[in-house]
Order: C-alpha cells, then structure tokens, then sequence
C-alpha cells in the first residue's frame, strides 16, 4: 500500500497492485497452529514440495537452495531413475508401497560389487511383483496411509479370494504389505498411523499361513531311473550335487572349477546365479541365508569318486566348449576359474536352462512331477532314512533353524517310521519284562 500526496487536490489512499509470483515459484504461508512459514513449489504430476522454517526467511531459503539444486542437475526431483522420486505428503498406500520398494528394498551396490543396502535381488524382483499384481492394480492403492483401516484391509482380502488368487500367493501379498506398513508407522515421518490395520486384520483365523507341501520320499527304483536318464549329458552331474550334497540350483550354477578342493575334502560355496527380470543373469557373491561377503565349505566324503565325477565332467565340457568355440569366450574350459556349468559363451548356464533340461530328464526317467529342487528334499529324506536328526539334517542342508527341515524336508520313508515304532515296543516289553521279574 502506498500513499500518493497532489498539491492541488485533497490527499486520497490509492492502492499499489500486488506483484504477482512467477508460475513456479510455489506458495508461501503461515502455519499459526504450528507457528511455522510453509514453502512450496508444484512438480507436475506430484504433490508439492513443501518447506518448513521458523522464520519466512528460513522457509524460502530452503525452498531457494532446493530450485538451484533442481536448476544445477545435482538432484533429479522426477518419477525417473529408481523409480520413484521424494515421497508425497500424505501419500496414499501405493505411492507409499512404490517408495518404500525403490527406497528401502531395492539392493544397492558399491563399486567392490558387495551389496550395501536393500534386500537380496530376487527380493526385490519378488515384492514388486506381488505389490504391482495384487496391490497396486486394486482400491487399496489410492487409499491414503493414513486413513487406512481394517475394513479396507478386508476389502482388499475379499477381493483376492473373489479373483481366486491361490492362498500361498495371498498370504505372501499381506504379509509384504504388513511390513511395508509396519516400516513406515515406525519411521513415524510417513503417517499418523499408530496401529497396523493391516496386522489386525491378519490375526484373522481367515489369514491363515499355508501348511507346506510335504514331497514323498524317493524310492531306489525312482533315484535310479533318474541316473539313468542323465548319463552321458552335459549336466549329468546337476544330480549329484543336488542329491548327494543338497546343494541349490543357485549354488550349483555358480561354482567354478577352483572351488572343489579335493585334497582337504571340501567344496567352497562362494557365490549364487540367478535369472532377475530386468538384470538378466545375475551372479551375486555369498551363499544363501548369510552375508553377500559369506562363504560356506561343504565336506565332501570320498574324494575319489568325487575325482571321478569331475573328470567325466571336464571331459563333456572340454567337448562342448570345442563345439561352440565360434562363440566361446569365456577361460579355457578347465581351469581353476572356469564355470562348472558353462553355457556356449563360457559364462554361466541360465537357470531356466537348466530347470528345462532337467524337466526332460524327469519325464524320461517316467517321473514328469519331479522338480529340480526336488532333489533337496530327497537328500534330506535320505538322511532322515540313514538315521540323522532333524537337527543334523538342518546343518546339512543349511537351513536358519529345524522348522524348515521338519515342515518341509522332513520325509519320513516307511522303513524309518516303521524303526521309530519297533524302538517304542522293544522298550515297553524291556519295561514290562523287568516289572514281571520284580
């Protein structure tokens, strides 16, 4: 407001025309609740970029050196580049489920290659798929965290079982947004939640955890048939790390020959090959269950037949590599360093590669509901057979506890239960024989 004085004529008030802000340059107010100067400044697309001072000078200084940074390229405020940019205010269940997958779950590595932060990669691939197929593509996506309640947590339940979504499938989809919602009330700059509607609702007796699929344990005829349909293959000996060691597809795609040390009795597990969608083959460092810097040493009982396998081995590969040496690029096929299960290049077989050729070693075997993994299980019912603990089983196998080992691998063939029973009667006779001669 300004006053403007004529000589010749009495003084009036006029008023100046406000300067109006640029397109762009965003709001500025004063909060009297919180006695605080809020800045913002739009982004297409997105909420607004918001900036708290105790003074208005504190407000637009922030707000200033955010816009330079935005200008100087050093940040990138854009749903580009991992995914997501800055988390809206007040954001709703799937801005919220974007962020926390791209910000906190995505594996990040340093130049050494170790991983630094996030979760494993197949994780990752894991929860984005679930939270893109049964979260995001529903209604509960645009809820706003913090106005989340039960009922639309049962909503969304209700809506899956009505899509007849499989019940292993359903549980893992709450149980991955359960801690996504745990994450952010405790984080405690996200939401005002202070209860997990979602955990409520899951102490539901509907929300029940599925009870594993127990395989049937292998049979001499079966484990035979199966030697016999891959003899003489290139990946003949996929079986015998599989069953006579129980090692993982992933395991056993990653090892190089170097690995093996036949003289102390062992095998080295160092690192793990997975297919991850969008990275294609993945070799990552560590074994499974331990830190990607980890390594596992596996005993290897006899030696000498051990030697045997791997010649036969080196000597399929040697062949293979000479077959394919236009597009060979990888060591010499039988150096220390060389894959064990080298594709045409030289570099690590595909993991689908591997679950395809076995897939016709299984039907040829006449056993077309075997699965690769399914060697795992026989492995431990083997040694549950032989008379080994679960406890034991477990070490073997390398699993984090006995739970695994007795829900899922815990085969117990006839001859083993038929053992357990006779031990139980041979004990109440010795009891009852010694009650008599008392």
């Amino acid at each position: 407001m300004s006053i403007q004085v004529n000589a010749n004529a009495p003084a009036v008030v006029t008023l100046s025309a406000k300067k109006r802000r640029a397109r762009g340059d965003g709001g500025l107010r004063f909060d009297a609740r919180r006695q605080l100067w809020i800045a913002t400044v739009p982004r297409p697309g997105q909420s607004h970029r918001t900036f708290y001072g105790k003074t208005q000078a504190e407000a637009i200084s922030k707000r200033d050196a955010y816009k330079a940074d935005l200008a100087s390229g050093r940040i990138a405020d854009s749903l580009v580049a991992e995914g997501v940019g800055d988390l809206p205010r007040n954001p709703t269940v799937g801005e919220w489920l974007d962020y926390w997958l791209e910000q906190e779950i995505k594996p990040r590595y340093n130049a050494a290659g170790e991983r630094e932060s996030g979760k494993q990669p197949t994780t990752y691939v894991n929860y984005r798929f679930q939270i893109h197929k049964h979260i995001l593509s529903r209604p509960l996506a645009r809820v706003r965290l913090d106005k989340l309640r039960v009922a639309d947590v049962e909503t969304w339940w209700e809506s899956m079982r009505r899509a007849k979504v499989g019940g292993p499938t359903a549980y893992k989809a709450i149980s991955i947004l359960n801690g996504a919602v745990s994450r952010a009330i405790r984080r405690r700059d996200v939401t005002s939640l202070l209860m997990n509607p979602v955990a409520t609702f899951g102490a539901d007796d509907r929300v029940r955890k599925p009870r594993p699929v127990k395989k049937l344990a292998p049979t001499p005829e079966g484990t035979l048939a199966l030697f016999e349909a891959a003899r003489g293959e290139r990946l003949e000996l996929v079986l015998h790390l599989g069953l006579r060691l129980g090692l993982r597809r992933q395991e056993l795609l990653a090892l190089r020959f170097g690995d093996f040390d036949l003289a102390r009795g062992q095998l080295t597990i160092r690192r793990r090959v997975n297919r991850i969608r969008g990275m294609g083959i993945f070799v990552r460092g560590g074994a499974k269950m331990q830190d990607d810097s980890a390594e596992q040493v596996v005993p290897i009982s006899n030696p000498e037949r051990w030697a045997q396998l791997l010649e036969e081995h080196r000597s399929r590969i040697s062949h293979f590599a000479a077959a394919n040496k236009k597009t060979w690029t990888g060591p010499e096929p039988t150096a220390a360093w060389a894959w064990v299960f080298p594709n045409k290049f030289g570099e690590p077989t595909d993991p689908n590669e591997v679950l395809r050729w076995f897939k016709v070693i299984a039907i040829r075997a006449g056993q077309p509901d075997k699965t690769l993994h399914g060697l795992r299980h026989d492995a431990a019912s083997l040694g549950i057979e032989a008379g080994m603990s679960l406890w034991e089983v477990s070490k073997l196998l390398c699993h984090a506890d006995t739970t695994t080992t007795e829900n899922v691998y815990g085969h117990i063939t006839g001859a083993h239960e038929t053992r357990l029973f006779s031990r139980v009667d041979s004990a109440l006779d010795a009891m009852l024989v010694d009650a008599a001669a008392s």
